[in-house]
């Protein structure tokens, strides 16, 4: 209001006397008028119009793709029975675009523009505990030969990209839950050979969190990261009891979960077997042979680096993925073909 040339809420609200529409109009952050009028219909709803100030902001041009993405973006985290239009005009023209956002499935849908590659349907929890209230979706991409985690985060519908306490209790109540059910399941001799850590629960994850609270202690100008330690048995209790629940109506889900992350630890296994035998004692032949080469255990997809000598090879083992990336090192010198 403080920074905006002119603004104006239209608010329609039904209630048992009827329904109504009210306007109030500031400008210059005084407050001008209002009027609130008795209408036909059940029309729920706000709408915000908008100029900046140019004596305090100087001129203040709106990228529209950028608004356009924020509303896409916030449109997931509201209340999914509301819809939100996007429409950009400019003065004295006609309308040039307008887009609709509603979500079916709210908050859960938006797993879907994180991956397409989903082991199982996303799984939703949510709850309130002492006035913090969260919902936490995830899966796994069981596809991603980088076995990378995919996390994203809200705070009170504003974005958290850089996380913050409210996904680390999500992650440890996950990660803690998983490992238990998924260690339960291993035969006595699986368990003799490995046993399924919070590092290989957390492979190939992908997870949201929304989070709504009083004080969720945002941390930078831009307020992205939630910093009050406060919030963190609350989210933590909340996901965990949800994880019970949810997996009790669905346990096919809990089964096909349990034996992605067995799969997960028995390629770590591996990789620590290759690592070791880099180190290891052998006999001249097999020596030489495991110091030029570094195989890659995976199937499928395979990439092969080719360096010129050992450093270089040992430069690359550092930095490759040994899933699907191998390495050989020349020795002596190269003709050139």
């Amino acid at each position: 209001n403080a920074l905006s040339h002119s603004l104006t809420y239209v608010i329609y609200r039904v209630t048992e006397n009827g329904s109504y529409r009210g306007t109030f109009t500031f400008s210059e952050g005084k407050f001008i008028n209002q009027e609130i009028v008795k209408v036909s219909g059940k029309r729920h709803g706000t709408i915000v119009s908008y100029i900046p100030s140019k004596d305090v902001l100087g001129k203040c041009p709106i990228d529209a793709e950028e608004l356009e993405a924020w509303v896409n973006m916030t449109s997931y985290v509201i209340d999914k029975k509301i819809t939100l239009k996007f429409a950009v005009q400019k003065k004295g023209k006609e309308i040039e675009k307008f887009k609709v956002y509603k979500h079916e499935n709210g908050f859960v849908d938006y797993i879907d523009t994180m991956t397409k590659n989903k082991l199982v349907a996303p799984v939703s929890v949510d709850g309130s505990i002492d006035d913090v209230d969260v919902q936490c979706v995830f899966t796994y991409d069981h596809k991603d030969v980088n076995g990378e985690e995919k996390v994203d985060s809200f705070a009170n519908t504003i974005h958290t990209p850089d996380g913050g306490v409210h996904v680390k209790a999500a992650k440890a109540a996950i990660t803690f839950y998983l490992s238990k059910m998924a260690n339960a399941e291993l035969t006595d001799a699986e368990r003799k050979k490995f046993m399924i850590s919070a590092e290989d629960c957390r492979n190939g994850l992908v997870m949201a969190v929304n989070m709504s609270c009083n004080n969720p202690g945002f941390t930078g100008q831009t307020k992205e990261k939630v910093g009050a330690d406060e919030v963190f048995r609350p989210v933590r209790d909340v996901v965990a009891r949800g994880l019970n629940k949810y997996f009790r109506k669905n346990p096919k889900d809990l089964q096909k979960i349990c034996g992605y992350l067995k799969k997960i630890a028995k390629s770590r296994l591996e990789i620590t077997k290759i690592r070791k035998s880099d180190v290891s004692g052998y006999d001249s032949f097999a020596a030489a042979k495991m110091k030029n080469f570094s195989p890659a255990y995976g199937t499928g997809y395979q990439e092969l680096f080719l360096c010129e000598g050992l450093s270089a090879k040992g430069c690359v083992n550092k930095a490759r993925d040994p899933k699907f990336q191998a390495s050989f090192a020349f020795r002596g010198v190269l003709k050139n073909t």
